[in-house]
């Protein structure tokens, strides 16, 4: 499972091109979002709670801001080959 952060979301929504060639090579069915990332969309809110969310179902986290990530201990962040 790899949880996809909202600014992944919004790069794709202005159809940037490599965000939607990553999430191309990614299983539809391998794909999460948290309900903050939905709320993120619908809302406009920001917060850290999808962090809180990959570590509870052990998911790589797929997000352009990996430095506001990188002080979690044991949270794995995607990493497209």
């Amino acid at each position: 499972m790899i949880l996809v952060d909202t600014n992944i979301f919004i790069e794709y929504y202005k159809n940037n091109s490599l965000i939607c060639k990553i999430l191309g090579h990614i299983d539809p069915q391998e794909i999460a979002i948290s309900d903050v990332v939905c709320a993120e969309l619908y809302f406009g809110a920001r917060n850290k709670q999808e962090a809180a969310t990959a570590l509870f179902h052990n998911a790589e986290l797929f997000t352009l801001n990996r430095k506001d990530f990188a002080c979690i201990p044991n949270l794995k962040l995607y990493e497209h080959k």
